[in-house]
């Protein structure tokens, strides 16, 4: 699982929705630019103001690439800001027993059985408890400044930049995920070398090359409803969904409930066919195939 907390002031008062005053908030799923953005201007119990942007993307170009960005600028506070990322194997499965979609098996699918720095990269692996199918997360970052820190755990890595928010501080977290499905052993090693070639890429050109996929998708794939825009949004948000949910190799297809939610723990069965495949088919059959 990721996580990033924002502390301020020398007291670390913790950037949060339940405290505090929310002078504005917004929340946007670009569908024509592939990625999620929350903009906040946050009033602390303290009375520090602060505007927090949160952009979020993964990529449809480069597959194992999930990316978050985060902007903080000063309102009417200049002191110390510390931001503390997490990237923890500890995670456990959704379960309830009066739901057959979520109710077998075991919460614990996976167990942490490595974490480490690997010059300056955050790695974690996991193994599953049955197949002992391995997938590993590969962790770097870029910032405009500050000081950083590392602490490495048994079953989490954290790290931590301070400076001063004298100006807008810029942070970003990039996660490459890899398996032994798709890149066989060695997994820290293939998951370093496809961060580094994304290395001189900067957010700003990841975001043209997921706007540059959906252009074309959106080109064939696109319905116009006239006179309902809710209906409008409901139905690119469909096809959004179905598209990030779709597999793109020979080891993944769409599971029953997308990216939705757990239920029925992934797997895949007639849905696909009935429900998913027209739709690729008609608009993007190379993925179809």
């Amino acid at each position: 699982s990721q996580s990033i907390e924002i502390f301020i002031g020398e007291e670390e008062e913790r950037f949060s929705l339940f405290e505090g005053e929310i002078l504005s908030y917004d929340r946007t799923l670009h569908l024509d630019k592939g990625f999620s953005e929350r903009n906040i201007h946050w009033r602390s119990p303290m009375n520090r103001e602060i505007k927090i942007q949160f952009r979020r993307i993964v990529s449809f170009v480069n597959r194992e690439l999930f990316s978050i960005q985060v902007l903080i600028e000063p309102v009417n506070f200049f002191g110390q800001v510390k931001i503390v990322s997490t990237v923890n194997g500890d995670v456990t499965n959704f379960v309830d027993e009066s739901d057959p979609r979520v109710g077998s098996g075991n919460e614990k699918l996976l167990k942490t059985i490595e974490t480490n720095l690997n010059d300056g990269v955050s790695v974690v692996v996991n193994e599953t408890t049955t197949s002992k199918l391995r997938t590993a997360c590969i962790t770097s970052y870029v910032y405009s400044r500050g000081q950083r820190t590392e602490s490495v755990q048994d079953k989490h890595i954290e790290t931590v930049l301070i400076d001063k928010l004298e100006e807008p501080l810029v942070f970003e977290k990039r996660n490459v995920y890899v398996d032994t499905r798709r890149q066989g052993e060695n997994l820290t090693d293939k998951g370093i070398e496809i961060l580094n070639s994304l290395k001189e890429v900067t957010f700003e050109q990841l975001v043209q090359e997921q706007e540059g996929y959906l252009q074309n998708f959106w080109s064939k794939a696109d319905v116009i409803i006239h006179g309902d825009q809710q209906l409008q949004q409901g139905i690119r948000f469909n096809l959004f969904h179905l598209l990030q949910s779709a597999g793109r190799d020979a080891y993944s297809s769409i599971a029953a409930k997308g990216l939705s939610g757990e239920g029925y723990e992934g797997y895949y069965f007639w849905h696909t066919e009935i429900y998913m495949m027209p739709v690729f088919i008609m608009t993007k059959p190379e993925l179809a195939k």
